[in-house]
């Protein structure tokens, strides 16, 4: 079953629902040619009037109800991994879905930057309405005015602090990237409806120095201090 988006499609904001499909094959951290091809041609061929991204067993664990929040949701929706093969082909699916879709020069450039990358994709709500975290915040700036720095709407995405990726008993960090945050409404379990932020965090880690690496960790913590823990075997996946 597709991904459902809780609101416009926008470049980097799904939200999951219960996905099919697979990957197979071990991680491959530097794409060769017959690979992009076959990333962008996958990513491409999703794009359908009746179909949306599938992440396949690239989604490592997924609590979203859609916007229906069941009581005491946990914050992260869902967490998906993102090898260099997942993140070529999720921008082939976007690039074909606004109609400007890879060739073979873009494909391989793309590629290129993503050479040892291994990205964690966090799929977040706010547990507090956006009024809530409204006055939260402008109470916050109010007692240190100089303390923010980011023109970024403030809200809980903020919160986020770098993760921890553990390969071969040495320990990785990474420090969040921000998507967000989005507005939306949300219907609570009571039948009444609240608009809340939602987002997305990127971890990424370069794994260069560990061309063999195959179990892996990755701990974090969302912005209400609840830790993940997410045990991975690379051997998985493409």
């Amino acid at each position: 079953m597709p991904i459902n988006p809780l609101q416009k499609f926008t470049r980097h904001l799904l939200l999951l629902a219960a996905l099919t499909g697979g990957a197979a094959g071990a991680i491959q951290e530097v794409l060769t040619a017959p690979e992009i091809a076959q990333a962008n041609q996958d990513g491409s061929a999703m794009v359908t009037p009746s179909s949306a991204y599938l992440w396949g067993s690239y989604l490592l664990v997924s609590n979203s109800t859609g916007i229906k929040l069941a009581p005491n949701a946990p914050e992260v929706d869902g967490i998906a991994m993102g090898t260099p093969f997942e993140r070529l082909r999720y921008e082939a699916y976007l690039s074909q879905y606004e109609g400007n879709p890879l060739d073979t020069t873009r494909a391989t450039a793309f590629a290129r930057t993503l050479d040892h990358k291994l990205s964690f994709i966090i799929y977040t709500h706010s547990l507090k309405s956006v009024g809530e975290e409204t006055e939260q915040w402008q109470q916050a700036y109010e007692k240190n005015p100089g303390a923010r720095k980011s023109t970024r709407t403030a809200s809980y995405l903020d919160v986020f602090k770098p993760a921890t990726l553990t390969v071969n008993g040495k320990t990785l960090q990474a420090s969040p990237q921000v998507d967000g945050p989005y507005q939306d409404q949300f219907n609570l379990s009571n039948g009444q409806f609240d608009f809340r932020y939602l987002g997305v965090i990127t971890y990424t880690f370069d794994l260069k120095s560990f061309p063999t690496a195959r179990n892996v960790t990755l701990a974090f913590k969302d912005s209400s201090g609840r830790k993940y823990t997410q045990k991975i075997d690379l051997s998985q996946y493409h």
